[in-house]
């Protein structure tokens, strides 16, 4: 049984191995990841309706991501539309989503999110209910993108205990500018609060927990030939958490700068590409406020990331890859599936591998 169960896996990974070979995608979240992780420094990729919710008026498309991952990773996203665009989407990770929902007209876009779920055990008494709403909305216009988010999130899981209460807000920001070399700049703030360390399994504190973090970035694409495109962005980030993980009057602040992003995106032929992102991060300085009055801080650099991917167009059918390294140093090895083809380490790095789009 073991010796049939190896076969079969390598048979896959010859066959994904053959797709390869064989087979770029407008835009997914395999090709941010292998780019440097950061969907605000590339414009032109469909995954910044995440972001911006009025770029859903730019793509009629039908994506699957996340396949061939054993996490909570995989998602489905379908837009569709002339003069207005409608939406929707699912996530594995959220098995009580009720509705995802996009809509679009012009330079404006929307997006509403409704999760809910209730149990009744007549025999123990409990009665369990969640409740999860979200709703985003952006605008823009030539050289200017904006995009708010807001959700809300209770669990009462049937006890005498306080209901877990979670709340997040993010704000999005881009627009075209010069600064030095770089001609664009895109800026993001996030906050949350929560009583439960935003893990519904943990027990309601009787204080929030906070979050308080913003990114600074400025960016630039840069056209290295007529095969092949390079971004470059330098940015700043602060964040703050505080009571953290439960710890009362336990802070934590951070500062990096400079962060440094940087990814190429290179023809192979008509129909393939290849993509390689690297981050390089310098802490400014991490100080954390124990108990007590007293703090401890340290400033030092981080390691630096790379991520390897491959883009396959088949017309209006799209795939893109999020791959080993090992793919472009020792590529016979894992063509003939004695080695896996799944990353294990990059920016944002996870088990997920491939997206599937379709647009037209």
């Amino acid at each position: 049984m073991n010796g049939e169960k190896i076969i079969m896996n390598k048979l896959i990974k010859l066959v994904t191995s053959l797709l390869i070979l064989f087979s770029v995608l407008l835009g997914s979240d395999q090709r941010i990841k292998t780019l440097g992780g950061n969907s605000l420094y590339w414009p032109d990729d469909d995954s910044n309706i995440e972001y911006f919710p009025q770029l859903v008026n730019n793509y009629n498309i039908a994506q699957i991501s996340g396949i061939r991952t054993s996490s909570d990773s995989l998602y489905g996203k379908l837009i569709w539309g002339d003069n207005n665009k409608y939406g929707f989407s699912w996530y594995e990770a959220n098995e009580h989503d009720v509705l995802n929902f996009y809509m679009g007209t012009g330079s404006l876009g929307l997006r509403l999110g409704l999760l809910s779920a209730a149990t009744d055990t007549l025999d123990s008494g409990n009665e369990t209910s969640e409740l999860g709403l979200s709703g985003s909305m952006g605008a823009n216009n030539e050289d200017l993108d904006l995009g708010l988010h807001v959700s809300t999130y209770s669990n009462d899981d049937g006890t005498t205990s306080d209901q877990h209460e979670q709340f997040t807000t993010d704000v999005y920001f881009r627009m075209a500018m010069d600064a030095w070399v770089l001609k664009n700049m895109a800026a993001s703030l996030h906050y949350a609060s929560s009583n439960d360390d935003f893990n519904i399994a943990s027990t309601p504190l009787a204080f929030d927990i906070t979050v308080l973090s913003a990114q600074l970035g400025f960016f630039n694409t840069i056209n290295i030939s007529d095969n092949a495109t390079a971004m470059l962005a330098i940015s700043t980030s602060f964040s703050s958490m505080k009571n953290f993980e439960g710890n009362r009057d336990l802070s934590i602040e951070t500062i990096h700068l400079p962060n440094f992003t940087f990814g190429v995106e290179g023809i192979i032929n008509e129909w393939a590409k290849a993509r390689i992102g690297l981050n390089k991060n310098y802490q400014l300085t991490k100080k954390t406020n124990l108990p007590g009055g007293s703090t401890k801080s340290v400033r030092s650099g981080e390691d630096l990331k790379k991520a390897f991917g491959l883009g396959f167009n088949y017309g209006a059918f799209n795939l893109d890859l999020y791959v080993s390294e090992g793919l472009f140093t020792n590529p016979v090895q894992h063509i003939v599936g004695f080695e896996d083809l799944e990353p294990g380490s990059g920016p944002n790095s996870s088990s997920v591998i491939a997206t599937v789009t379709y647009t037209w």
